[in-house]
């Protein structure tokens, strides 16, 4: 398996492009999403919006405004990726292998709302190059919650994750993962999974709610009893 050789950033608070090619990033909330692929190649997706969107700012993005997504996998991507969003603004570029701050993306749109094309790859670029940049707004290049500016339109739901994701932090504090039974460590894994794939977009705020309960009982009773999973909790 090849190893990563870059490390990129989303989920932008604020960015501001002064001039071409030269950036300056303020960044609040950064996730790590991705890494480049072989250390010198990207794949990029790029689609247009099937109708007008209107972004938490109130700003309105019409119908055919310009978006891309970006992934590094070794192999060519499935064409249909749900859970990863479209960016509105998207910046890469830097050192292959520096481990600095390199590819920045804001205004997170989901797949539904694109009209997009096929995967293609290109050799990443060795300065800042400008993908597409629609916005230049904070609230709207913090967020995901894009809403068709029609009501007659698919919406794809946005859901808020901010409990959940505190849920998750004083589970990873709380629990001692090296005592774990097996079933609880089972549990962990399994676990794991389900918390990033709550967090994919068009996550019903109903789903993200129910796990972030079933996340803070399974730390209620690990500090009650010494273990995550109900009965059997023994079992090794």
């Amino acid at each position: 398996m090849k190893k990563n050789k870059r490390i990129i950033f989303a989920t932008i608070a604020a960015l501001s492009l002064a001039a071409p090619m030269t950036a300056v990033f303020n960044f609040d909330n950064v996730q790590t999403v991705s890494a480049n692929h072989q250390g010198t190649k990207v794949w990029l997706q790029y689609g247009t919006l099937k109708y007008a969107l209107k972004g938490p700012s109130g700003r309105v993005y019409p119908a055919g405004t310009k978006v891309v997504r970006e992934l590094s996998d070794d192999a060519k991507p499935p064409i249909s990726m749900h859970g990863r969003p479209f960016y509105l603004t998207l910046v890469i570029g830097g050192i292959p292998g520096n481990q600095l701050l390199q590819d920045v993306g804001g205004g997170e749109i989901a797949e539904a709302y694109v009209n997009y094309e096929d995967w293609h790859e290109i050799d990443y670029p060795s300065d800042y190059t400008v993908l597409v940049q629609n916005t230049e707004d904070y609230t709207d290049l913090k967020s995901s919650d894009f809403h068709p500016v029609d009501s007659n339109n698919p919406d794809v739901p946005v859901a808020n994750l901010d409990k959940l994701n505190e849920a998750y932090a004083n589970y990873d504090s709380a629990i001692d993962f090296s005592k774990l039974s097996k079933k609880d460590g089972q549990y962990v894994a399994d676990l794991r999974s389900r918390y990033f794939a709550a967090k994919a977009m068009g996550v019903p705020q109903s789903t993200v709610d129910a796990l972030t309960k079933e996340i803070n009982d399974a730390v209620a009773n690990y500090k009650k009893t010494g273990h995550l999973v109900s009965g059997d909790p023994n079992s090794n």
